[in-house]
Order: structure tokens, then C-alpha cells, then sequence
């Protein structure tokens, strides 16, 4: 699964807008494709040294939107996921129980069979406990 550039720029919004605390679990492995050269023009954000045409990395994006720590979950390893669970399944490990500050589903979803029992574990995944605030709304 992927993110474009657009919805990149929509995200860190979103984590700034709504300061989004990590860490941050991606349901599948998410493959990001612009360089750090057009995250730069779109965004503002910095190109490190020597990375320009590089493509970025969602963990490096996630990283320089400010959340330090990124994760991916998927069913198998196939994609290089760090955290392997299948989301049909009702039991969840206690391991994730509580465990982030933020979860987004990149396409994933759309291939649960259960959605129930991926929505309760998402549910279960979010730390609990931190206070919402909307942002300014402006004039």
C-alpha cells in the first residue's frame, strides 16, 4: 500500500493540527512515492544532506512530522512488517494492547473479512487516556 504526495501533506497537517503522539502503527507496510526534493517544495520540510532524489521512507516521513517511532502490521512478512498479526483474528496479543498514539489504516481494511474484530483491535491498539483538542478554527 501507498502514500502520494497529497495525502502525505494532508497527514502531517493533520499530526501538527492535532498534535498526534506516537508511536505510530500502519496497518500494512506503506510505500511512499515522491523524493524528499518534492516533500520539500510541498510541505516545507528539509531535505537532509545528500537525499534530495532519495525516495522517502514512511518512517522517515513519520519521523520528520515529529513521531519518533513508526510500526507496520501486517498478516505475514511478506512486505518486511515488523509486527505480524492477522486483523480477523479476536484475540490480540497483549504485546499491542495499549500500546500507540496513533493507527492508520493505508488500504488495509479493504481486505479484512472480519471488520468487527479489526476495528475492536484497533480500538484495544490506541493507548487510552490523552486529552482531544481540536485546532483553532480560525476567523
Amino acid at each position: 500500500m501507498g502514500l502520494d504526495l497529497n495525502m502525505s501533506a494532508l497527514l502531517r497537517e493533520c499530526i501538527v493540527a492535532y498534535d498526534i503522539q506516537g508511536p505510530l502503527l500502519t496497518w500494512g507496510v506503506q510505500q511512499l512515492d515522491f523524493t524528499w526534493t518534492q516533500l520539500s517544495l510541498a510541505v516545507g520540510l528539509p531535505v537532509p544532506d545528500g537525499d534530495a532524489q532519495a525516495t522517502v521512507r514512511a518512517s522517515q516521513f513519520f519521523k520528520a512530522c515529529g513521531i519518533d517511532e513508526t510500526l507496520s502490521l501486517d498478516i505475514s512478512d511478506y512486505e518486511g512488517a515488523d509486527l505480524i498479526f492477522d486483523l480477523n483474528c479476536p484475540g490480540l496479543p497483549a504485546h499491542l494492547v495499549s500500546r500507540f498514539g496513533c493507527i492508520l489504516n493505508g488500504g488495509t481494511l479493504e481486505h479484512i473479512f472480519h471488520v468487527p474484530n479489526a476495528l475492536a483491535s484497533l480500538t484495544r491498539m490506541l493507548k487510552s487516556g490523552r486529552r482531544r483538542h481540536s485546532p483553532d478554527p480560525g476567523p
